[in-house]
C-alpha cells in the first residue's frame, strides 16, 4: 500500500484480490471507453457492447458470489457495507441483462448504453474509493490473495 492509503501491487505479486477487480475495471474502462470513441460501426460495435456487457456480468457475479460475502463474514460492522454493495452488483447484473436482450438496431441502443457506461464509471468510483480501502485496512495480505485467486477461479469458471 502506498502512503496515499491505496492500494498499488507490485510487479510480480501474485494476482490478489484488488489486483483482480482493478483488471476488470481497466477493461470495462478500455471498452466504454472504445465504445464513447466511435471507432466501431455495425457488427463490431455491437460486438463491442456484448463484450462490455458479458464483462460487466462477470465482474458483478464474482463480487455477489465471493467478494462481498466475504467481507460480510470477516469485516465485524461491515454487514450494512456489504450489503448495499451486493444491491449495486445485482442492479449492474439485471442492467447487463436488460442490454444484452436489446435488439443491435434498438434506438434505444445508444441510450442504454450510454447509462451502462455511466454505472461502470460509478461502480468503479466507489469501488476503487471506499471498497479498496476496506479490504486493505481490514484483510490482511494472505487473505487478499487467498481472495484475489478464489476471484480469479470464479472469473475464469465464469467465462467458461
Amino acid at each position: 500500500m502506498s502512503g496515499s492509503g491505496r492500494y498499488e501491487p507490485t510487479k510480480g505479486d501474485p494476482l490478489d484480490a484488488i489486483s483482480v477487480l482493478s483488471r476488470d475495471h481497466r477493461r470495462l474502462l478500455d471498452l466504454a471507453q472504445r465504445f464513447k470513441g466511435g471507432l466501431e460501426a455495425g457488427r463490431e460495435r455491437a460486438q463491442l457492447l456484448e463484450e462490455m456487457a458479458e464483462e460487466l456480468a462477470t465482474h458483478a457475479s464474482i463480487e455477489t458470489e465471493i467478494l462481498f460475502p466475504a467481507v460480510q463474514e470477516e469485516v465485524p460492522g461491515s454487514e450494512d457495507f456489504a450489503r448495499r454493495r451486493i444491491e449495486e452488483a445485482e442492479d449492474l447484473l439485471r442492467e447487463a441483462s436488460r442490454f444484452r436482450q436489446l435488439d443491435r438496431v434498438s434506438p434505444r441502443l445508444e441510450r442504454r448504453a450510454t447509462r451502462l457506461i455511466r454505472e461502470i464509471d460509478h461502480h468503479v468510483e466507489t469501488e476503487e474509493d471506499q471498497v479498496f480501502a476496506l479490504l486493505t485496512q481490514k484483510l490482511d495480505d494472505e487473505r487478499l490473495a487467498r481472495l484475489g485467486a478464489e476471484l480469479a477461479r470464479a472469473r475464469r469458471s465464469t467465462r467458461a
